[in-house]
């Protein structure tokens, strides 16, 4: 193999990784983008003396489709559940009964089973 042909094949293989990075890079930054717009893909909630509850925000987001239907009780912002209980702004379970419970009892009444109503279920110590 003459010198002229490797040194093509270095430079190749110089452009597709330089490329590939870049590819990488710009995944890893519209993710973060993305859980800027959209919130964190999982939550962990302080659950209190259950224990914390694993909250798939995701999942509510792609099933609910209207972020109202939660947030018009908190802002959309990191640890806002924490903030308004601190500042005495939030009732103790009022998210839990006036949202989690009621909107998981009418899906499991339409057949969705995967909807937890036991307080263990989603509190985990």
């Amino acid at each position: 193999m003459s010198v002229v042909c490797m040194r093509g094949k270095r430079m190749a293989l110089l452009i597709l990784s330089a490329f590939l990075a870049v590819i990488v890079s710009a995944n890893g930054d519209s993710r973060a983008q993305s859980e800027k717009a959209n919130g964190a893909e999982n939550i962990v909630i302080d659950g209190g003396q259950k224990g914390n509850i694993q909250f798939p925000h995701w999942m509510h987001q792609k099933n609910l489709s209207d972020c109202n239907i939660c947030h018009s009780l908190f802002k959309q912002e990191p640890r806002a559940i924490e903030g308004l209980k601190a500042k005495g702004d939030l009732e103790k379970k009022q998210i839990m009964n006036s949202l989690c419970l009621k909107c998981h009892r009418e899906e499991n009444k339409k057949g969705n089973q995967s909807a937890p109503t036991a307080c263990s279920a989603c509190h985990k110590k």
